[in-house]
Order: C-alpha cells, then sequence, then structure tokens
C-alpha cells in the first residue's frame, strides 16, 4: 500500500447501506470509553466489498444541538481515523476477514482535537486487540 493510498478515505470506504447499518446497530459489538462508542461487525467476504473495513461516523444530535458542531467532530473523527487505519487494515487483510465499523461521538461539548485524539487511540487500541474475539464470538452466533 502506498503513501498516497494509506491515508486516504474514499467514498467506497463508507459504509452506506440502510440494512448494513441497522444489522451493525443491532447485533454489533461495542466498545466504549467517553466520549466515543465503536460497534463492529464481522461481514462475509461479499465480493463487491475491496476493503476491509467500511466505516459510518456520526456525532450525536442529542450531545451537540447544532449541525455544525456536530459536522466539526465528524471532521476532526474523520482525520483520526485515516491516520490511524493501516494497522487494522493489515491484520484484516493476512486473516482474509472484512468489518463494519460505526464510529459515534457521543460526547455533550465540542472538545479539542489533541483531546479527542487521546480519547480516540484509547478506543482504537482496544478495537486492536479485540477484534479476533469480537469475530470469534460473531462466526459461532
Amino acid at each position: 500500500m502506498n503513501v498516497e493510498k494509506q491515508y486516504s478515505f474514499v467514498k467506497l470506504e463508507r459504509l452506506c447501506s440502510k440494512m448494513h447499518v441497522a444489522r451493525l446497530y443491532q447485533s454489533g459489538f461495542v466498545i466504549n470509553k467517553y466520549p466515543l462508542r465503536i460497534h463492529v461487525l464481522r461481514v462475509d467476504c461479499e465480493d463487491d466489498i475491496q476493503f476491509p473495513v467500511q466505516i459510518v461516523i456520526n456525532a450525536s444530535k442529542r450531545g451537540l444541538r447544532k449541525a455544525v458542531h456536530r459536522n466539526l467532530m465528524k471532521r476532526r473523527l474523520r482525520e483520526l481515523y485515516r491516520y490511524n487505519k493501516s494497522p487494522l487494515y493489515s491484520a484484516l487483510n493476512e486473516k482474509n476477514e472484512k468489518l463494519h465499523l460505526s464510529l459515534v461521538y457521543y460526547g455533550s461539548s465540542i472538545i479539542d482535537f489533541w483531546t479527542l485524539e487521546k480519547a480516540f487511540l484509547k478506543v482504537w487500541k482496544r478495537l486492536l486487540l479485540e477484534w479476533p474475539n469480537i469475530i470469534n464470538q460473531q462466526k459461532e452466533k
């Protein structure tokens, strides 16, 4: 993976299907660390999915009433994901697994980028450590 593509975030990486998003929220595994929540769902390898992870990024309307603030937090989360996705991609490519992720900011106020990065890295590290267990649990179901 070259450097330019490693840090890109193309439209095919976004999870747009309402059916897939509904399934993710209903039966996905949740990793929670205030102010972030990650929902994880293993997907059977489908030929039309080119990327090992498809993601949807949200910010709670309950916590952030103004759309400008929600969009700001979503932009920050998108950047954090974009720069930290490569370890997960390489691990999933080795095992030939595919995931759907939902990254949700549910905090009640705007936080600066560096504070958000600390919280993101804690949740992301936990995801990187636990994803094999999550996949095994979901295969058993």
